[in-house]
């Protein structure tokens, strides 16, 4: 077990102040090395980090930042191997801050994660027995900046997030895998009277997995996870981020930005005996940002993939089984501005998802009993602008597809990609709802809410022995409204627009 605390703080009157605060490395177990246990083991590697930093000054610059690099509870286990049962658990758990204050001179508080946050990492796990196993990843991450005259600029960035990592798992008996990821990163700045910038945050995410499972596989096994009897593999993955910005007199920017977000990923799987394999995961990103006058408003809040559960490779379940991927994604974005009869103000919001995705299997899906297969996908994007005096533009956008639930075909024509040899239950759906609201007194409102690709369930080929369901259902609904008073002169183009 490794916990480490540390913080830094800098106040001032007249003239610049800073602080930093930096955790390059804590684990609670590592080993780049065997392990070789003759009856039953318990492993537990714990990790905790606690880290901040606070600026203040009166008249002057303003800096706090905060970083961290590598945080796991089990890190680098190379070779496990148990004679009797098993119990083992990786945990990390993490809390970063950086708050940043002027009245005035510039704000700058910045908030980072580097590397990565993992609970639980560790290849060739060999168990003769029945095997628990527990991957466990935490980060709450904020940012803050705030000054009277001046910039305020925030960044909370997380690189990657892991609950557990496997790189080939062999169990004799029953075995229960969790891995789980957890993350709040926010961002926030507030100014009255701003400079070049204004009031800017930014919230970032690299990439987070609740559950990651190789294709490696032991040399007696024939898949990256294989267990004899039942088994239980769950993936979650719940993620919040969210920026917002503030400015009086000056430009706000409020950036929530995601890359790849994925419940469970797991390759070639074999179960002896009843198997559920579970990936889901909680998506929410939200941008505010608003001013008055002096700069543009632009709220912005994205994610550029999520699955809920993706079976690359081989799933072979013997007996009954239960595959099931859960994807629900909310985004939103507002923008406000007033502008001026002098100088008007343009008022941006943005809520865009690029690929979702349910459950996405493989072409190489066997179930020896009853079999279960579902993937769901619920996502909202909500953009909304308003402005007085100039344009507002707000889109809330699918720019490529939703869908619920995929399966492959097998490249041998004399097999199924997808095969149930007694009853069965294939369901996708994918439900999405978008709306789009543009509105202003003097100007142009434009609103569009547009949707891409939706699907409920794609399916490759699919064999079931008893009795079959089989249910895809595609949901959408997108709704656009945009209005203003005075338009100005129809030459320059200020109309109101909206498009579904």
């Amino acid at each position: 077990e490794s916990n480490s605390s540390s913080s830094a703080s800098a106040d001032n009157v007249t003239g610049d102040s800073g602080a930093g605060s930096t955790t390059t490395f804590n684990a609670g177990l590592q080993g780049s090395s065997s392990f070789d246990v003759e009856a039953d083991a318990g492993i537990q590697g714990l990790a905790g980090t606690t880290a901040a930093s606070s600026a203040s000054t009166s008249k002057g610059v303003a800096k706090a930042f905060t970083e961290l690099g590598d945080s796991a509870g089990v890190k680098e286990v190379t070779s496990l191997e148990v004679g009797g049962e098993l119990s083992a658990l990786g945990q990390s758990i993490n809390s970063l801050s950086a708050d940043a204050e002027s009245v005035v001179g510039k704000a700058v508080g910045r908030s980072k994660m580097t590397d990565q946050v993992e609970g639980l990492e560790a290849n060739d796990i060999s168990v003769s027995s029945d095997a628990g196993i527990q991957g466990l990843a935490q980060l709450s991450n904020a940012a803050s900046a705030a000054t009277t005259d001046g910039d305020a600029l925030s960044t909370a960035a997380a690189e990657k997030l892991q609950g557990a990592d496997l790189e080939g798992l062999d169990v004799g008996g029953v075995a229960s895998v969790i891995g789980q990821t957890t993350l709040s990163n926010t961002a926030s700045s507030e100014t009255v009277v701003g400079d070049d910038k204004g009031a800017k945050a930014t919230a970032s995410l690299k990439q987070a997995d609740g559950l990651r499972a190789s294709n490696d596989s032991l040399p007696d096994a024939g898949a990256g996870i294989e267990v004899s009897s039942d088994a239980t593999l769950t993936g979650l993955a719940s993620i919040d981020n969210a920026a917002s910005a503030a400015a009086t007199s000056g430009a706000s920017t409020a950036t929530a930005t995601a890359g790849s977000v994925d419940g469970a990923r797991i390759n070639s799987t074999d179960i002896g005996g009843v198997g559920s394999i579970t990936g889901q995961t909680n998506f929410a990103g939200s941008a505010d940002a608003a001013n008055v006058t002096d700069g543009d408003s632009t709220a912005t809040a994205t994610l550029t993939n999520a699955d809920g559960l993706q079976g690359k490779d081989l799933i072979k379940v013997s007996s009954d089984a239960g595959l099931t991927g859960l994807n629900a994604v909310d985004l939103t974005a507002s923008a406000a501005s007033t502008g001026s009869a002098t100088l008007e103000t343009i008022a941006t919001s943005t809520a865009e998802a690029t690929t979702l995705q349910g459950a996405q299997l493989s072409n190489n899906t066997d179930i020896g009993g009853v079999g279960t297969i579902g993937g769901q996908v619920d996502f909202n994007g909500s953009a909304a602008s308003s402005n007085v005096t100039g344009n507002a533009d707000a889109t809330g956008s699918l720019a490529s597809l939703a869908q619920g639930l995929s399966t492959g075909i097998d490249t041998d024509t004399s097999e199924f990609g997808t095969a149930i040899s007694s009853d069965g239950t294939v369901q996708g759906f994918a439900n999405t709802s978008l709306t789009a609201s543009a509105g202003t007194t003097q100007g142009g409102a434009d609103a569009n809410a547009t949707g891409a690709d939706i699907d409920g369930a794609v399916l490759g080929d699919l064999s079931i022995g008893g009795v079959g369901t089989v249910t895809g259902s595609a949901n959408f609904a997108a709704s656009a409204d945009a209005a203003n008073v005075t338009a100005g002169e129809l030459s320059e183009g200020n109309l109101s627009t909206a498009d579904a």
